[in-house]
């Protein structure tokens, strides 16, 4: 990304002009890369003293529109550099990224191909495509292009990051977080390590690694992670009080939070007494009316319901289960078909109803921000499409009504006030993690 502007300002210190046009070219380069505006313009304006340098000149022009966000004004500048052999490469490069930024990725990914060709060590052009690839979920070419990266070594703290998303969201969680583990390693100081963090203990806890999850623990940027999985961490060691005492503050502040709720209810299954899961019930009837297809929390709603006497919940609960199985085992089959392709649009569409269907809003939203990207001729069919989303999905089989859910007393009373009644919460996406 080529910062101008923005968060790093532009340089006003006054600079010597240099004879030669290749030092003013290249100084002109550097200064775009550190956001000096001034002295891109200025070397600019100079190398019109040698009209030989044609190329150079609109060169130039054209990184400091693509750096105004103007991409579409600096793309026939480009093809016309992309002529001179001394900078077709370089060109293309640009080329590409100011298709990306028009929100034309199809061209996008066709010019950065181009670099490749001539030059497969183009590393950055590889990481280009890779990003692209990935937003329209053609990630089985993706991940040839983040594993040969990685190979090289190249941008580890970036590319295995990517690449453990990928993972993460195929369900290959022990991959995911040993990319994750090494993406921290690789830089240190990355400001961005709290969310890998928080992403490598959601995988750790999906795979029920808890011994590594306290070597990270303190590292996430989401305290309610943190807390989830501390809970977690307690419940492995049967140590009951601490794990509800972890969820604690997350019940109080967020109680409709779909990791807490998932693991509130598998720590009083636990307890295993018709007391302790009569409490779990009555807290979680009103969550499944919001987590309509959350499939994690309603398994230990069964056992919850059958140790409390409620065969009727039990039932209908297990129906949800059995349903959501079934949707599942569809939404794997469609991103299965996706995955392999880079541009099949119906296959695309399918996988986002599919998504929709089992819950996962937030996944089915990137499908059709994707099929936005690589088809900006088609956004007005998609959009409406990815609007739907807004729409709160039933149960599959109702629980029954149920008022707003009130926090049951914990070790005693609660100093004669009344229950406290929460609020309605957003619809939330019960993908895992």
């Amino acid at each position: 990304m080529i910062l101008i502007g923005g968060g790093v300002g532009f340089s006003l210190i006054a600079r010597s002009i240099p004879e030669d046009a290749d030092k003013l070219f290249e100084e002109a380069i550097a200064a775009s890369m550190k956001g000096d505006a001034v002295t891109l313009t200025k070397n600019t304006d100079l190398l019109k003293k040698f009209p030989e340098r044609i190329s150079q000149q609109k060169y130039l022009e054209a990184i400091y529109l693509v750096a105004m966000s103007r991409p579409l004004k600096a793309i026939p500048l480009l093809k016309e550099v992309a002529k001179d052999p001394a900078l077709k490469l370089r060109a293309l490069n640009l080329m590409g990224g100011a298709y990306a930024a028009a929100t034309d990725r199809k061209t996008a990914i066709a010019t950065f191909e181009l670099v490749l060709k001539e030059d497969e060590n183009a590393h950055d052009t590889r990481l280009n495509i890779a990003r692209i690839l990935i937003d329209c979920f053609a990630w089985e070419e993706s991940l040839r292009h983040l594993n040969a990266l990685a190979e090289q070594k190249f941008r580890p703290s970036v590319v295995l990051q990517l690449r453990a998303d990928i993972r993460s969201d195929l369900g290959q969680f022990a991959e995911a977080a040993l990319d994750y583990e090494q993406a921290i390693a690789a830089d240190p100081a990355d400001p961005t390590n709290g969310l890998k963090a928080t992403r490598l203990v959601q995988c750790l806890s999906a795979t029920g690694n808890y011994e590594k999850i306290s070597e990270y623990v303190n590292d996430v940027d989401n305290p309610n992670v943190g807390a989830v999985a501390s809970a977690e961490m307690h419940l492995a060691k049967d140590q009951l009080k601490e794990a509800q005492d972890a969820l604690e503050s997350i019940r109080r502040e967020n109680p409709y939070d779909a990791a807490m709720n998932r693991v509130y209810a598998r720590v009083m299954l636990k307890h295993n007494t018709p007391e302790k899961a009569s409490e779990a019930v009555a807290a979680l009837r009103p969550v499944l009316k919001l987590a309509t297809r959350d499939v994690e929390l309603y398994r230990p709603v069964v056992e919850l319901a059958r140790v409390a006497g409620d065969a009727e919940l039990a039932s209908v609960a297990q129906e949800n289960v059995d349903q959501l199985n079934e949707l599942k085992k569809d939404f794997d089959a469609k991103l299965a078909a996706v995955i392999s392709t880079r541009d099949n649009i119906d296959d695309r569409l399918a996988l986002a109803d599919a998504a929709k269907e089992l819950g996962r809003t937030e996944f089915a939203r990137k499908v059709y921000e994707g099929l936005m990207s690589y088809y900006p001729d088609q956004e007005l069919e998609f959009r409406p499409k990815m609007l739907s989303l807004m729409v709160a999905i039933p149960q599959l089989v109702s629980t029954g009504k149920e008022a707003p859910p009130t926090l049951p007393e914990r070790d005693g009373p609660n100093n004669g006030s009344p229950p406290v009644s929460l609020p309605q919460p957003p619809v939330t996406d019960p993908g895992i993690p």
